[in-house]
């Protein structure tokens, strides 16, 4: 999803357990989240200096809510 006008991706889903994370290529991370009431696959690209930090927070995360 990208905020109007300004083209700013957002995205605000859930973290859950047993969620599926994956990274797609050495610049994006394939995840699956619920958008609206329905499970989509989502890709999200980012710059290399910061792929490291956020792809061990979304294992973290994961982790954390599997307890």
């Amino acid at each position: 999803m990208r905020l109007d006008k300004s083209f700013r991706v957002i995205l605000n889903s859930p973290i859950f357990p047993k969620m599926s994370v994956e990274r797609a290529t050495e610049r994006s991370v394939r995840f699956g989240a619920q958008d609206e009431s329905q499970l989509r696959v989502f890709i999200i690209k980012v710059r290399i200096l910061i792929f490291e930090s956020i792809v061990e927070f979304l294992f973290a995360s994961i982790k954390v809510f599997s307890k």
